[in-house]
């Protein structure tokens, strides 16, 4: 059989994750033993007959009808999850983003920012990524933008005819071409009204006044706020370019649209190192911040330079530091039912551990065009720079354009970058923990290329693991509790107008 890889739950459960199925279970003795009959092809008699002796005849038939479905379902899982590394046919990427991607058009409003963040990808601690600029977009760049994301949309009809668009605006910081996001709207009103838009911005909120709120609000935007904790937290990286910290700016301007009871707006946090999660976790249960969505550590990939102000020291609280305040939720906060606002160990540790089993890549329809990695195909969602050139999002550097607002999107061109791609993924098809793979194209690109998998990957399968283990734990605990997370953190999504990666 293909490699499987044992982990344990916290209470010593052993279990088994199959990559060819992308299937985990519990690990017993006699389903190790009904393993070697099957593959000896003996039969449903012949290995009772020879293990009743050990084991209890029901739970004999029950490990050999599982083994046997499961043997089959790798049969069939093997042939549809092949590796292949040539260049995918430009029309059938055409097809792909057609019929599922499209999902968002996202305008970087302007390249420039009042703020100058320790850890943003703008930063000099980013080796493969640009810096800032004084550059914004122009509404003739933004219009032909939009004409031809509603253009894709309209041809997508064919395939999808329920989807509905998605427009969003990022910087730099956004609210600096203001007059930008107000000519979008407007133009979207007149010339695409038969369309229900979805509106997000990314904002350090830090120029929000009355107008700018009350217009956000009225168009019902889904307004992500960059909020990484109570003040000392947050100073600590969000800064102005004179060093002033900026979270008394940043409350003062969100408290008129809490006050107001606008319901779509969130946080989203970063944390390093010396992030004290449990103040984290106060704050951000409280009723006047808006409610947390995502928190994830600061960007390791694009050539980050920014770990090296930490010592070994530093690292090694941290890691006791997740280490109690997993347990701490674990232990005090998964019997309970679930909270009206979702804290953060829930999103450190509840949703990764509820993804690990519900949202595993490829389980059982691995795209033929993506058959490893996480990373999307260029076309679920498009991104547009200031100059008007396509990308594959926010995140990923300049040096893979795959279009522009003149000429639209170059299938061709996405293909060649994806099979480029393809031919950097040298350690995937031995790797035991493929179809779980996390790892998208920003963990691979450099300013010139991709990186290897054998240079990126080298602790996924741990890292899979452990989240794994993670993963049953909670299951074990409260075997609800994971799927209704799950349904819950996705309803919470869809009700802030919040479009996640």
């Amino acid at each position: 059989m293909k490699k499987i890889m044992k982990f344990y739950s916290k209470s010593g459960m052993e279990y088994v994750y199959d990559n060819t199925t992308g299937l985990s279970f519990p690990s017993t003795s006699l389903m190790e033993r009904v393993i070697q009959e099957v593959q000896g092809n003996l039969s449903e008699e012949e290995t009772v007959e020879r293990l009743k002796s050990d084991f209890n005849e029901e739970e004999i038939l029950f490990w050999y009808n599982f083994v046997n479905k499961w043997s089959k379902f790798k049969a069939f899982s093997s042939t549809q999850a092949q590796i292949s590394v040539e260049k995918p046919d430009a029309e059938d990427v055409k097809e792909w983003i057609l019929r599922e991607g499209l999902n968002q058009l996202t305008l970087c409003a302007t390249e420039d920012c009042n703020f100058r963040c320790k850890y943003c990808i703008y930063s000099d601690n980013y080796e493969y990524s640009s810096g800032y600029s004084h550059k914004y977009m122009d509404f003739e760049t933004a219009k032909k933008a939009l004409d031809h994301y509603f253009s894709l949309l309209e041809e997508a009809k064919r395939y999808n005819p329920w989807r509905e668009p998605a427009v969003g605006f990022y910087g730099g910081e956004p609210l600096l071409n203001f007059k930008l996001v107000k000519r979008c709207v407007e133009y979207i009103k007149k010339e695409y009204s038969n369309y229900k838009i979805l509106y997000t911005i990314t904002t350090n909120a830090s120029l929000m006044n009355k107008e700018k709120a009350d217009f956000l609000m009225q168009h019902n935007f889904g307004i992500a706020v960059s909020l990484d904790g109570p003040e000392e937290e947050h100073d600590r990286n969000r800064v102005y370019a004179n060093g002033k910290g900026t979270f008394k700016d940043i409350m003062k301007k969100v408290s008129y649209v809490m006050e107001k009871g606008y319901e779509k707006i969130s946080s989203l946090a970063i944390f390093d190192w010396k992030s004290d999660l449990f103040n984290l976790q106060e704050f951000f249960d409280r009723e006047d911040v808006p409610r947390l969505t995502i928190i994830s550590v600061v960007n390791t990939d694009m050539g980050c330079n920014y770990y090296k102000q930490f010592s070994k020291e530093d690292f090694q609280c941290h890691f006791e530091q997740m280490k109690k305040a997993k347990q701490h939720y674990v232990e005090y906060l998964i019997g309970n039912n679930l909270k009206k606002r979702t804290s953060v160990f829930d999103l450190l540790f509840g949703l990764s551990a509820a993804r690990s089993i519900f949202q595993t890549p490829f389980v059982l329809d691995p795209s033929p065009i993506m058959p490893c990695t996480s990373s999307c195909i260029p076309g679920r969602k498009l991104y547009v720079d200031v100059d008007g050139r396509f990308h594959t999002c926010e995140r990923i550097n300049k040096a893979f354009p795959i279009g522009d607002v003149e000429k639209g999107l170059d299938f061709e061109r996405i293909a060649e970058m994806m099979g480029n791609y393809f031919q950097h993924l040298d350690s995937c098809s031995n790797c035991g923990v493929r179809r779980m793979c996390d790892k998208c194209y920003c963990a691979f690109v450099t300013d010139k290329g991709f990186l290897s998998s054998s240079q990126v990957c080298k602790d996924v399968e741990a890292s899979i693991a452990n989240s794994l283990s993670d993963a049953f734990t909670i299951g074990e605990i409260n075997p609800e509790f994971l799927e209704n997370f799950s349904s819950n953190y996705n309803r919470t999504l869809k009700k802030l107008e919040f479009v996640e990666d």
